[in-house]
Parts: structure tokens; sequence; C-alpha cells
């Protein structure tokens, strides 16, 4: 396989050149413990008399015997990951009786075993591309940085993600097809988080550098048969997902804004089929390429450096035409937001910021972005200049879905009035609840006594000789009624009591 700049890039390699280095390096208590056992085993050795002879030596994996000087000596490599036990190191004696260091001139008691023919050739030519730059220990760091970065983003992606699809699927009203797509974006971006933090957690529970798993490969991911594999494998499918599902962004950014948005209906099945099923098709391919590949290597190495092999085209060349295909959907939508505010009477400035600020917002939207984690840098590159390329690369490619999260759901505009109607009338509904409770608890305040209504028989006066005392009664005793009384006036009119 040969050297390709793909999506393993220079700060994979970086790392795994550096877990590599960690094999010359036991834990002080440990070494000096082999040491000793070394030097005991060859303090009989019988040397011939006016020899130059290098020392016994202990490298932290094996143990090499006294050596002439100018002589080459090698032994099989140690049983620790990506190293083939079938094949040697090995490591020089000088002139001088003094072993060789890994460049000219750094002779010394200790000297360098050269570990690098017991990896992979892909291994090997990476090692040599990276301990052939003078700033290695530089980019070294800069590579762990970027795990810290990788691992911040992530983490606060996880979290809004999360956020996000439980809102979407908890307000029944948001549920139209913009938010369904946004729905399988996120959870495409979701699966392929959790890949990438499980990995991380794994690599932080079993370290390369602890001795306890260098020589027992039995433990973590990498020790369980089929199980890194099949991780890479879903990791992969949910990076292609999500590649697709931003191109159906993009599709249908580009349909609502056209003119022909109120003329037909997009089915959503459809969008279903291509965003899942499309990604799925072309991981499988790639997945029994490699079984295929993988299957006689001599040592288990969990498909190591299938990023840098022919096959993965299968899935960067599909990653590759999408992202193409969001850059011309990119200019469509431009020019159709610049058409817009050309028909309305603003000045050229406004304009030209709302045009800016439109494509600043579409390009992480449209994945875009993710050109920076499809190129790559060459390892010789100015220290400064790759600092600044590993840096943003894995910002935009960790913190991706934060700011998508943010975009699609939280500084959503329907979104966000969902939700604030929902609080509206949760807390109105509270300080109702709680109002009632307080009128229930209140006494009830004491009436006063009421005077009773006038009846005919006690109120109305007895008129003695100026009525008929035999009129008839018109009601009954205590019940209040009208009696029309027909009285003389002086004048001659009549009075109603």
């Amino acid at each position: 396989m040969a050297l390709l700049g793909k999506e393993v890039k220079r700060l994979n390699a970086i790392m795994i050149v550096k877990n590599i280095t960690t094999l010359i390096s036991k834990g002080p208590e440990e070494a000096l413990h082999t040491e000793q056992y070394c030097i005991s085993k060859y303090a009989n050795y019988a040397f011939d008399e006016g020899a130059v002879f290098c020392n016994t030596t202990f490298d932290t994996y094996l143990c090499w015997p006294p050596t002439k000087a100018n002589t080459v000596i090698q032994q099989h490599c140690p049983k620790v990951r990506l190293s083939d036990p079938s094949k040697f190191a090995y490591r020089q004696c000088g002139p001088e009786g003094l072993w060789e260091g890994r460049h000219a001139n750094q002779a010394n008691a200790k000297g360098w075993t050269n570990f690098t023919p017991c990896f992979p050739p892909d291994l090997q030519a990476l090692i040599a591309e990276v301990f052939n730059e003078h700033n290695v220990q530089t980019k070294f760091q800069i590579a762990e940085n970027t795990r810290i970065i990788e691992i911040i983003g992530y983490t606060l992606s996880l979290f809004t993600i999360l956020a996000s699809i439980i809102i979407f699927c908890y307000y029944k009203s948001l549920l139209n097809k913009r938010v369904k797509i946004h729905k399988c974006l996120f959870l495409a971006m979701l699966f392929q988080i959790l890949v990438h933090m499980t990995l991380y957690l794994d690599q932080a529970l079993y370290p390369i550098n602890d001795s306890s798993n260098r020589l027992n490969n039995t433990k973590g991911i990498d020790g369980t048969p089929n199980l890194c594999e099949a991780l890479y494998v879903v990791m992969e499918s949910s990076i292609s997902a999500t590649f697709m599902w931003i191109l159906l962004e993009g599709i249908y950014l580009n349909f609502l804004v056209s003119k022909y948005a109120l003329q037909s209906n997009f089915d959503l099945k459809i969008y279903l089929y291509i965003g899942w099923g499309f990604p799925f098709i072309l991981t499988l391919i790639w997945a029994i390429i490699n079984f295929i590949f993988y299957k006689d290597e001599k040592i288990k190495t969990c498909w190591f450096g299938y990023n840098l092999a022919a096959s993965y085209w299968c899935l960067q060349g599909p990653r590759l035409a999408i992202i193409l295909v969001n850059v011309v959907i990119l200019c469509r939508v431009l020019k159709t937001v610049i058409a817009k505010l050309r028909a309305h009477k603003t000045s050229e400035i406004e304009k030209i910021k709302k045009a800016v600020k439109a494509a600043l917002l579409l390009l992480p939207l449209l994945g875009i972005t993710n050109l920076l984690t499809t190129f790559d840098i060459p390892i010789s590159t100015n220290v400064s200049l790759f600092r600044v390329w590993c840096y943003t690369r894995q910002f935009m490619k960790s913190f991706q879905g934060f700011f998508l999260s943010l975009i699609y759901c939280f500084f959503n505009g329907e979104v966000r009035t969902v939700i604030g109607r929902r609080i509206n009338n949760r807390t109105a509904r509270y300080f109702h609840r709680n109002q009632l409770s307080v009128n229930t608890k209140r006494p009830t305040p004491k009436r006063k006594a009421v005077k009773p209504l006038p009846t005919v028989s006690s109120d109305v006066p007895q008129v003695g000789s100026q009525f008929d005392s035999n009129e008839p009664s018109t009601s009954k005793a205590g019940i209040p009624v009208r009696v029309d009384v027909n009285v003389a006036g002086p004048s001659g009119h009549k009075t109603n009591v």
C-alpha cells in the first residue's frame, strides 16, 4: 500500500509513530529489574582476549549479549502490538566497542535498536518519514494537543446533538420534512462521535505504553476478535452517512429557495433510502475488500493503514464528490440570496454584509469545511504552518456537530418559538394552580344578617276606614306582593299602593 495523503493524514500518522516509540520505554522499576536479569544472564560470557566488545544491553524489550565491534546482531521481534515476531530487530556494535545510535556519531553504551523491520510496510514508511524531520518532538506535542481539542469538541457535540434530537422528538409540531432531515443528520453524527469517543476511551484505559498491555494483547478493543474492525466499519459508515445527509440538506435548501418550492412535493422516503442506503452499500463494499486483503496477515493489526490503501477511495471518492456538489449548491443559493437583496432598497454595504453572513452560515451547513479533513499537508511543512493547519482542522472536525446543532436547533426561530410557547403555558398553569390553592385555603368571610323583605301582613299599613275592609286578600301571610288599591285622591286621581 502506497503512502497517500488521505484521511489518516499526518496527525494520525504522527500519533501512531509516537505510540510505537513507546515500545522502547518501560517503567523505571520494571526496566531496572529486567536489565539486572539481562546482565546476570551474560555475566559469565567468555570474551576473546584482546577483542573489542559492546557491553550487555537491555533495550526495554530485548536482551542483547556482548557483541564484537563492527558487528550487526539481530533477534526476533518482540510480541507486541503491530510487531511480527517472525521478523528481526537489529542493532550494530561500533568500531570502538559502543553501540551505534539512531544517527551517525551517536554511539554510546546503550545504543539504539532498530525495530522498524518488525512493523508493517506502511508503518515503516511512516516511521522513516516522521523521524526524518528535525522538529519531530514539536510535532509530537502538536499531535497530542489536537487530541485534546478533539475530545473537547466531540464532548460538546455529543451533548448538544443529543439535546437537539430530544427536542425534535418531543415537540410534535416540529416534525416537518426539514426537521426530519436535521434529525437524520444528527443521528449520523451521533454514531460517528460515539465510536470516536469509544476508541479514545479504550486507548486511555489500555494505553500502549502500559507495560501490562504491551505484552498482553488480549485487553481492550484491540484484544477482542473482530470488535475493532466492526467499530471502524460503523465509524466509516456514519461518516459517509453524515456527508450524504449534508448533501441532502443542501439539495432541500436549494429546493426551498428555488421558484419550484410551491409547485411540487418531495418524498421523504427517497431521502431516507439515499441518506442511509447509499453509505451502507459503499461501506459494505469497502469492508468486504478489507476482509479479503487483511485475512492472511500474520499479526492482528486491526486493519492498520486501511485509510492509506487504494480501496479507501470507495469511501473517500464519493465524499469528495459530495463536497464539490455542495460547493455548486452554495453558489446557487448565494446567487438567489444576492438577487433578493438587490430587489430591496438597501445600501450596497448592507447587501455585501448580508451576503457574506449567508455564505459564512452556509459553509458549515453544507460541509464545505470538510475540505480541511480531506486534503493533506506534508510533515516537512514549517512548524508554524503545521500547527495552524492541525489545530484548525481538528477544531472544525470535532466541533462541527456543536455548530450544526446551534444553527439547526437552538438558534432556529421556529424551535425557539415552540419551546417559548410551551414554557409560557407551563408557567401560566403553574401560577393558576397556585392561585386556586390559595383561594381554597382562604377562610370564608362572615356575612351580615340581611333584613327580611317587607310583607303585606306585617308591613303594609292598615288603612282602616280609608280602605274597604271587605276587599279580598291577594297574598299569603309573609309573602311580599304588589297590591293595587284604588285610593281616591283629593282631585279625583287614583293612587296605586
